[in-house]
């Protein structure tokens, strides 16, 4: 069942019973809380579906009130509605350690765990509920609740998805090269060298494809398997030495607890050049990725990984290294629909061969960007990186240590079809490397039009 399916499945079932939770606490509680004008606009607020008022409207009060289990039990019943299950939770376990046999508690738990995916924690709590309460209305509603996470399980216990993309497109500098025609060699005596054409930008149509497949299997209800392949290969009209072919695969595993994920991937690249100098392959990868996500909040979220490489360049042996980056990112969305990223890094190249340590260098850079749905059909998306380079030892020709600052930025839309699956990408991308040493400074544009689908 597409997941899209699953979540809407998921409200239709959840939603009708937040008026019930209300009701029965509303008639049950006889705190002075309840009386206080605060909370009977938050309890207004519940009803008439504006959860999102209604939870900031109470955890202003919350280092104030945390405890008293009628207003715990508003702020968790308000967090839920409003899509912050994590939130839900901590407030919710306060109610139940003051009132361990409150059913509406236990019921409004199971849901909180459920909007998380935890769903072997979502069905003790509902079982525990059926327990407690034998009337036909709660047997009734929790069955529903416990007919979902049976339908969740399932689904999810596998997923698998594959995707294809065609594009065309226009680059202005298919081999990310100067434009300079000659260049001085200060160890020389700075006498000009006139560079070839190959060492030259080039520009040239080109077509894109590309396929895959990715996958998620559950091992236990916290953590699961998942992997993928693909491929890529870009065709060019006239400039063919330069065609690309990439390959890669990788699996992994992850784990989940109430608000964090923690998980580990292995990955394998391989990058083919259209070109006789590269007949043994261009640059092959293998490497891992360590990652830990905290959800600070139903719409953001916390991200920091380590990832090393073993980078082998079968044709260019001197320029095999080792690759280290350590980064943190953090993730938003807005009531307007708006969502956004902010990330940066740092990281350690060094070639193997001491000989050639010129070749490695430290990178630290930024990237920022975000999307923004203009209706059902049709979002677009921008961002923005920069990164510093500083290389390792003097070069010998240019008697000076390299130092790049790379500039990107990308600008586009996706366009949903009619038909299930496919979506339109029209988008342009612009990358600027300016550098101290001269040959190694470029710019390169791209504009590209894809069709995606994902099945």
């Amino acid at each position: 069942m597409p997941q899209h399916h699953r979540s809407a499945q998921r409200r239709s079932l959840l939603r009708p019973w937040i008026g019930w939770g209300l009701l029965c606490w509303a008639l049950t509680s006889g705190s002075a809380l309840a009386q206080e004008d605060v909370l009977g606009r938050s309890l207004e607020d519940l009803q008439s579906g504006n959860a999102v008022a209604a939870y900031e409207r109470l955890q202003v009060l919350e280092a104030r009130h945390a405890g008293d289990p009628d207003f715990d039990f508003l702020l968790g019943i308000s967090a839920l509605a409003s899509g912050r299950g994590t939130e839900a939770i901590f407030a919710l376990e306060r109610v139940l350690a003051m009132r361990p046999d409150d059913v509406n508690a236990r019921v409004a738990m199971g849901r909180a765990h459920l909007a998380l995916q935890e769903t072997e924690s979502a069905r003790r709590e509902f079982q525990t509920a059926q327990a407690l309460d034998g009337s036909p209305r709660t047997q009734a509603a929790v069955q529903r609740y416990l007919t979902a996470v049976d339908q969740i399980e399932a689904a999810s216990r596998f997923a698998a998805r594959i995707y294809m993309e065609f594009g065309l497109g226009y680059d202005t500098n298919v081999n990310s090269a100067s434009r300079a025609d000659q260049v001085a060699i200060p160890a020389l005596g700075g006498v000009n060298f006139n560079l070839s054409n190959t060492a030259q930008a080039r520009d040239d149509a080109f077509v894109h494809i590309a396929g895959g497949l990715n996958f998620r299997t559950r091992l236990s209800a916290r953590s699961s398997l998942t992997g993928g392949i693909g491929f890529t290969q870009r065709f060019l009209s006239k400039e063919t030495e330069y065609e690309t072919t990439v390959m890669d695969a990788s699996l992994g595993l992850s784990h989940a607890r109430t608000a964090d994920t923690f998980g580990a991937n292995l990955q394998v690249s391989l990058i083919q050049v259209n070109d006789d100098d590269y007949a043994q392959g261009y640059r092959d990868s293998v490497g891992s990725t360590l990652y830990w996500l905290h959800n600070l909040s139903g719409s953001t979220q916390l991200s920091s990984y380590y990832q090393y490489a073993w980078l082998s360049y079968p044709n260019q042996e001197a320029r095999d290294a080792d690759r280290h980056v350590v980064g943190a990112a953090l993730g938003t969305g807005f009531d307007i629909g708006l969502s956004g990223f902010l990330s940066a890094y740092l990281g350690r190249e060094e070639t193997h061969d001491p000989e050639f340590r010129r070749l490695g260098h430290d990178p630290v850079g930024v990237r920022v960007g975000g999307d923004y749905p203009f209706s059902q059909h049709l979002s677009g998306f921008a961002n923005a990186s920069y990164e510093f380079r500083t290389y390792r030892a003097e070069d010998p020709l240019f008697l000076y240590t390299r130092r790049d600052h790379q500039y990107g930025a990308a600008l586009g839309f996706n366009y949903l079809l009619q038909e299930k699956g496919w979506r339109l990408v029209p988008q342009l991308s612009y990358l600027r490397v300016h550098s101290n040493i001269p040959i190694n400074q470029y710019e390169r544009l791209q504009v590209q039009l894809v069709m995606r689908g994902d099945f």
